[in-house]
C-alpha cells in the first residue's frame, strides 16, 4: 500500500522497466481540477504553468487588496494552510493498493526537482547503476538531477525488495541490452486495483532526528 501527497513520486522498477506508480497532484490533472473548482477555487495557466488560486487577503481593509490571488503549483499538500480553508489543496492522500513479483526490483521516491529534468526511466537507469546499494543509488540519482541543472529540492530514496539480489543481474543486463539497441521503453502509470479508502488522520509524531545524507558524499 502507497499513500500519496503532493508532486513526489514513486517509480517502481520492473525488470530493468519504469513503472510510475503515483499520480502527480497537480492543477491540469483533469480530476483534480474538477475537485478544485467543486471547492471554490479557480485553476489558471500563469504563463505556462498550471496553479490553483486563492485569495491572498480575503478581509483586507482595501477593494484591491481583496482582489490580490496567490496561486499553487499542486493540489493536493499537507502544509500551505491558507489553501486548506476551503480545501482547494486537500491533505487526503491518494492510496494504491499494488500487488508486486519477483520482477519488482526497486522502488525510486523523488521529488519534483527531479521529475523536473529526468525522466521516470533516467531515474530507473540512474538507481539501477548502485542496485546492490540503495544509499549510493539514491544519491546517483539526486547528483544527475543536479548535473542536469535542476535547482529544485533534490531528494530521492531507493527501496530495495528482499529478493532482488537474486533476480537483479539478469534484469540490469537485459536492460543494457535494450539500450545498446536504442529501445528506452515506456513508462506506464500504474492503476489502482480498487477504490483507495479514505484517511482522515496522518501519523506525523514519528521524525527523523538525524541527517547525515551527503548529497555529494
Amino acid at each position: 500500500m502507497l499513500a500519496h501527497v503532493g508532486d513526489s513520486r514513486a517509480i517502481l522498477c520492473r525488470a530493468g522497466q519504469a513503472v510510475q506508480v503515483t499520480e502527480d497532484h497537480k492543477p491540469d490533472r483533469i480530476d483534480e481540477k474538477k475537485r478544485v473548482e467543486r471547492a471554490g477555487g479557480l485553476v489558471l495557466n500563469v504563463r505556462g504553468a498550471w496553479r490553483i488560486a486563492a485569495r491572498a487577503n480575503p478581509r483586507g481593509a482595501t477593494k484591491s487588496s481583496r482582489r490580490e490571488y496567490q496561486g499553487l503549483s499542486i493540489t493536493r499538500s499537507l502544509g500551505d494552510a491558507c489553501f486548506k480553508n476551503p480545501p482547494l489543496s486537500a491533505a487526503d492522500p491518494e492510496v494504491r493498493v499494488l500487488p508486486i513479483t519477483d520482477k519488482d526490483l526497486f522502488v525510486v521516491l523523488v521529488t519534483e526537482g527531479v521529475t523536473r529534468v529526468l525522466s521516470n526511466q533516467d531515474v530507473i537507469d540512474c538507481a539501477s547503476k548502485h542496485w546492490d546499494d540503495s544509499e549510493e543509488a539514491a544519491k546517483n540519482v539526486v547528483r544527475t538531477a543536479f548535473q542536469k541543472g535542476s535547482d529544485e529540492n533534490l531528494t530521492a530514496l531507493v527501496v530495495q525488495f528482499g529478493w532482488a539480489d537474486k533476480h537483479t543481474p539478469k534484469y540490469i543486463e537485459k536492460r543494457r541490452q535494450l539500450v545498446a539497441q536504442g529501445v528506452e521503453g515506456g513508462s506506464p502509470v500504474m492503476k489502482p486495483l480498487k477504490p483507495a479508502p479514505d484517511i482522515k488522520e496522518i501519523d506525523t509524531d514519528k521524525a527523523v532526528e538525524k541527517d547525515d545524507f551527503d548529497m555529494f558524499g
